[in-house]
């Protein structure tokens, strides 16, 4: 009796968890009416595939740069276009779910199939982000900054990136285990 007692309070955990998780996702459109005007925005956007610690560490650092932190989900279509055609591992829904679970993170929006610096600037105009958190080693560094100020944002490096934390390294890592049977 104990431990299906202990079963169910576990299950209704997880579902009230997840609930509460899928309460922060939202479509684009809707965000900036969901947060009051007088909040700072932080908006950060990537792939999320596979969360691992070094993603907990950067909502976290992001976070602190001000008083909402918005995470934008990159498409299926974006994480292949950027990290290979056999990714992403997860499907966008999956990586929403997943970024919307850290405690750092206020909202989460599925990002369209973007194509140009523009399209980005039209969405951090949309939302209302004040600052664009990236990480030291972010390639796109400069564009973003240009991006931010033409909408009277900033960008802020919040940290340098954490290694060994990548997921492009844990799938290279697991393809060269041996397979058990």
């Amino acid at each position: 009796m104990q431990v299906q007692f202990r079963r169910t309070m576990l299950t209704n955990l997880l579902l009230t968890r997840m609930m509460v998780a899928m309460v922060k996702i939202l479509p684009i459109s809707s965000v900036r009416s969901a947060i009051s005007p007088t909040k700072k925005i932080v908006f950060v956007t990537g792939v999320f595939d596979l969360p691992h610690p070094g993603h907990w560490h950067f909502l976290t650092c992001a976070k602190k740069a001000g008083d909402i932190l918005v995470v934008g989900v990159e498409s299926d279509e974006m994480a292949r276009a950027t990290k290979g055609p056999d990714r992403p591992l997860l499907t966008q829904e999956e990586r929403l779910a997943a970024v919307a679970s850290f405690h750092a993170v206020d909202i989460v929006v599925p990002l369209p199939s973007v194509r140009e610096k523009t399209d980005y600037q039209g969405i951090c105009s949309m939302i209302g982000a004040s600052v664009l958190a990236v990480t030291s080693d972010d390639p796109y560094l400069l564009v973003k900054t240009s991006m931010m100020r033409a909408i009277g944002g900033e960008v802020r490096i919040v940290t340098e990136r954490i290694f060994p934390f990548s997921t492009s390294l844990r799938i290279a890592e697991i393809d060269s285990r041996p397979a058990h049977a």
